[in-house]
């Protein structure tokens, strides 16, 4: 399989893992692990697997991927197994479920007993607990068999031992690569919780993809709108204009949400930090409104009234030029004719 079909069917056996954590979905999702490149994952859910009873014959089907250091392990103890032919577990089961048959349930109880130890001592503790339900069934009187417990293999345990001592040595760089990618794989199949725990791990190992972890995280939660969420996470796993970048849009998430108070505090942390980024300045300070202009008063100065000159035309009555002037001064009355704009003749 090629690297796009590894990651579908890891997230494939995350999904059947979190729906039935089974020894079959554990042993599944292990190996899905160790072949993506998570190996250390991959040892841990062996030893869960161990630790709650499951058989270490079953994982033989899914050793394959594993370091040659894990596959040595099973294989030693399965020719190991394998050597004990005088505890042939199936050839006791074989022979109890024929003396049981004949009506020898004595000589069958043996059998019985041997056939579980055999089973038990090759770590196939199932279907030893299988069998022994069966025969506490058949032999409900016998103080023997109601007594008779299942114990783990000392094989079994010494697998275990080993597995918890081992660690697997991966490139930072690499591990960051992988954790990334599965985390934004399983967000997309909608697996929330473990995405987002793969992405925190990514993020821890640093570098180029630890950054991206980051930026990963908080795309997730502003496009969902987990602004509280997001921002403290900004100055977590960001520095420089990045840093202000994802403020600035989780500010303008609070914005448009009409959080306008909480938006304003985060554009002022943006233009402490640089006063010139993007149009902060405005949002930090908004210009005044102009102010609206009156219409203009055109004053038209009044045009100073000249006093009125009668002309007198001379006479050869000095009394009736007196006369004429003594009649204008009585006269107070003026009319002015208007001819245009700028010329007033006076009457």
């Amino acid at each position: 399989m090629n690297g796009n079909e590894i990651l579908k069917a890891l997230v494939l056996s995350y999904r059947m893992f979190l729906e039935e954590s089974n020894g079959e979905n554990i042993l599944f999702l292990s190996k899905n692990l160790a072949e993506y490149g998570l190996v250390n994952d991959a040892v841990a859910l062996l030893i869960r697997y161990l630790t709650e009873g499951g058989d270490p014959g079953k994982i033989q089907n899914i050793i394959e991927p594993f370091p040659q250091q894990v596959k040595d392990l099973f294989k030693k103890t399965e020719t190991e197994s394998e050597g004990e032919e005088d505890f042939d577990a199936q050839s006791y089961l074989e022979m109890a479920d024929l003396l049981w048959d004949i009506g020898s349930p004595d000589d069958a109880k043996q059998n019985y007993v041997r056939a579980i130890q055999g089973l038990a001592a090759k770590g196939d503790v199932d279907r030893a607990n299988e069998i022994l339900a069966t025969v506490k069934e058949r032999y409900p009187d016998d103080p023997e068999i109601q007594n008779l417990q299942v114990a783990a293999a000392p094989a079994g345990q010494d697998i275990l031992k080993s597995l918890q001592s081992m660690h697997f040595d991966i490139p930072s760089e690499k591990e960051g690569e992988l954790r990334l990618n599965l985390g934004k794989a399983l967000l997309e199949d909608n697996i929330i919780e473990q995405g987002i725990s793969e992405l925190k791990k990514a993020s821890m190992v640093g570098g180029f993809f630890g950054e991206e972890a980051g930026k990963a995280l908080l795309d997730f939660y502003i496009s969902r709108g987990e602004l509280e969420n997001a921002l403290p996470l900004v100055d977590e796993y960001l520095a420089g204009e990045v840093r202000l970048d994802y403020l600035y849009r989780i500010a303008s998430g609070f914005e448009n949400a009409g959080n306008k108070d909480r938006a304003i505090e985060i554009y002022k942390t943006i233009y402490n930090a640089n006063p010139e980024f993007r149009d902060v300045k405005n949002k930090v300070m908004p210009p005044a409104p102009p102010e609206e202009k009156k219409p203009e008063e055109v004053a038209v100065p009044s045009m100073p009234i000249p006093e009125p000159v009668q002309k007198v035309e001379p006479s050869p009555s000095g009394v009736q030029e007196a006369k004429h002037v003594k009649a204008v001064k009585k006269t107070k009355k003026v009319r002015a004719v208007k001819l245009d704009d700028e010329n007033i003749i006076f009457v």
